[in-house]
Formats: C-alpha cells, structure tokens, sequence
C-alpha cells in the first residue's frame, strides 16, 4: 500500500494501481483473519485441554517426535513416522494424534480395520509397552489406547491394563501377517464391517464387485 501510495502521488497510474490492489489485499485478510478467528480460538481452548490431560499423567518424558520406524511381513516392508514415543519410568509408550474420534475397537480381532498403533508397536525398537491415540476432539479429549501396566490415566473408561502383553502383541502380529499375506498375494476379497453403512454405497459395486459373491459362491459349490 505504501509504494503504492508513493508511486501514485508521483501521478503515476501504475502506482494508482498499486494503492488500490494493495487495499483490497488487505481487506481479503483481514476478512479471513474474522473468519477464521472461531477456528483459531477453539484450537487454542482444545490446546489448553489435552495440556490439562496432559498433567493427569504419571511422570513421563518424551523420548522421541517424528521419529522413523520399519516393519516387515515376509515380501511387504512398510515404512512408518511415530509421532511421539513417551519414556514412563522405564517403560515406552507411543502416542499419535488424532484431531477425530477413534476407537480401540478398531485395531481388534483378526481383521484390524485401524491397524496403525498395532504396526508401530511391531516396529517399535526398543519394543514399546503400550500404545495410544491422543483424541484432541471438542468436547471429547482423552487417550484412547492399551498398555501393560497402566501408562495412561484412562485408557478407556471401565477398561484395565492388558494382562498378558506379550500375547497381544503375539495377536497383532499374526492378524497384520495373514493381512500382509494377503495383499502381497492380490487377495482382493471385499470384507463388510459395517452393512448398514454397506447399503449406502451403491457407488462403489462396480469396484468391488459384492453382487457377484452369491454367483461366484454358487459356482464353486456345483463345480465341487
């Protein structure tokens, strides 16, 4: 706006110019500053929130951020970026952020839907003691996660440390082996987790192909 004002008393059209472009950028931000100032307070009072949860907290450090991890399950190699790996006492936690709802119910059973904490916890070096999402969700911030003795100041309301932790672990690691397995072997079958979600995405039927699983079950039944 100065040069611009400047230029245009010199009687400068192009500096007129200049004054007038530099005005309306100012307004353009200044409008997106009022807009987006609700976004901006309501990340600082969830800030403000999950320091609060941070303080409910056994004694811990942080061990390590951002740091760079690797995992193998025979022929597939994933590449993986922890977030944050907590050191409480002589135990390790590792934590990654999530700005939406989680569930731990999601990295269970032998077909994982949210596999990522049971991978870092296989990649983890020294291996890990507990795994967990930090939820910064309005309205809803807490850990979300599972450990050997109690890492967190709630991992789930009503829910206790795993008892055998090596066995879960075991368990992890046999379910993302045999899914491993099966995108290295092109198995592509479709899995539903969720029918009453499945009946609203009709969109997606020439991909995955579900209306043909009664034909193809009934094949394999006559051709045996």
């Amino acid at each position: 706006i100065m040069i611009g004002l400047v230029l245009s008393g010199t009687g400068s059209i192009f500096g007129a110019n200049i004054f007038l472009l530099g005005i309306v950028l100012f307004a353009i931000t200044t409008a997106f500053s009022i807009i987006t100032l609700p976004v901006e307070y309501d990340a600082s009072n969830r800030a403000l929130a999950w320091l609060e949860k941070e303080r409910e907290r056994p004694p811990f450090e942080v061990h390590s951020l951002e740091s760079r991890a690797q995992v193998s399950f025979g022929d597939l190699t994933l590449n993986l970026r922890l977030d944050r790996v907590d050191r409480v006492g002589e135990k390790l936690l590792i934590i990654d952020y999530k700005s939406g709802a989680v569930s731990a119910k999601d990295w269970g059973g032998s077909r994982p839907r949210d596999p990522q904490l049971p991978l870092y916890i296989l990649a983890s070096e020294p291996a890990a003691n507990g795994c967990a999402f930090a939820q910064i969700k309005g309205g809803a911030i807490q850990f979300i996660g599972a450990s050997d003795s109690g890492l967190l100041p709630g991992e789930e309301p009503g829910e206790e440390p795993v008892a055998d932790w090596p066995a879960q672990t075991a368990a992890w690691s046999l379910a993302l082996n045999n899914l491993a397995a099966e995108f290295v072997t092109g198995d592509a079958s479709v899995v539903v987790h969720n029918k009453a979600a499945f009946a609203f995405q009709s969109h997606y039927l020439p991909l995955n192909r579900s209306v043909e699983q009664c034909d193809l079950a009934q094949a394999s039944e006559e051709s045996s």
